[in-house]
């Protein structure tokens, strides 16, 4: 680890969603940093914990559990974390939004409308949760993964567009509320993310062909980014280094106009 684990020595940190293939390059990232990390999970505690096992050497983890979904567990996983890691996180990335489903608004019903006004509530709650200890530390980093459909839509996608935007928004408000505190906040919005087995997030519903077609034609590069290199500027964004930075929203979609 070397050199590389000063810049977040002493931090602790909340990972939300930690279990997807984002969040967990995230917790790895930023135990490689140096900070004690939570990661968090709703419904996959063993693979939560062994995320935290991997860790390096060294590095402090733990394993909390709960709905954020929930306002009543919100507060009972930042509860967790900081009992877990000693003191309340001063690094939270929220990764956790459920996963969408490709659909035309007439074929919408409110089953379909839940799940995005659940996401966008989810991190509402979880900035609101972590700011009071964020203000008495006097500092704070938040970083929320948006996505580039905020600004490209596609058909199928307008509730999942919709939300990123509103989560855009919601980010630069609230990094005009509580800079004077050391606290930034800050989106990545990533387009297609591939990992190295050429997996991509998420592959469970036909109607993202159409979409992938068309993101691989629109890119400038050869290959997607990967959840390392998410992870990569997340890590970048906690560190004292990214202390000027905040309320924006960092595309991260391989040159792909948005």
């Amino acid at each position: 680890m070397g050199s590389e684990a000063a810049p977040l020595d002493g931090q602790t940190a909340l990972v939300c969603g930690a279990t997807g293939f984002v969040g967990a390059a995230i917790v790895r990232r930023l135990a490689e940093r140096g900070a004690a990390v939570a990661a968090h999970t709703r419904s996959r505690p063993e693979r939560a914990a062994e995320l935290v096992a991997g860790l390096p050497a060294g590095r402090r983890g733990a394993v909390v559990v709960g709905d954020l979904g929930d306002p009543d567990d919100v507060d009972r996983v930042f509860a967790a974390a900081a009992r877990e890691l000693g003191s309340p996180p001063t690094i939270v990335v929220n990764c956790a939004y459920p996963n969408p489903v490709a659909r035309r608004v007439e074929e919408l019903d409110e089953g379909d409308l839940s799940p995005h006004l659940d996401g966008f509530r989810m991190h509402v709650d979880v900035c609101r949760r972590a700011i009071p200890a964020m203000r008495r530390a006097g500092t704070g980093r938040i970083v929320v993964i948006s996505g580039a459909m905020a600004q490209r839509p596609f058909p199928g996608f307008a509730l999942f567009s919709a939300t990123k935007a509103a989560l855009n928004a919601f980010t630069r408000a609230l990094a005009l509320e509580v800079g004077d505190a050391g606290i930034t906040v800050n989106a990545i919005a990533p387009g297609r993310v591939e990992d190295a087995a050429g997996e991509v997030a998420p592959t469970t519903d036909e109607g993202f062909d159409d979409l992938e077609r068309v993101t691989r034609l629109r890119m400038a590069l050869p290959t997607p980014p990967t959840p390392q290199d998410l992870a990569s500027l997340v890590g970048f964004l906690a560190s004292p280094d990214a202390a000027a930075i905040t309320g924006q929203v960092v595309y991260v979609a391989a040159g792909e106009p948005v």
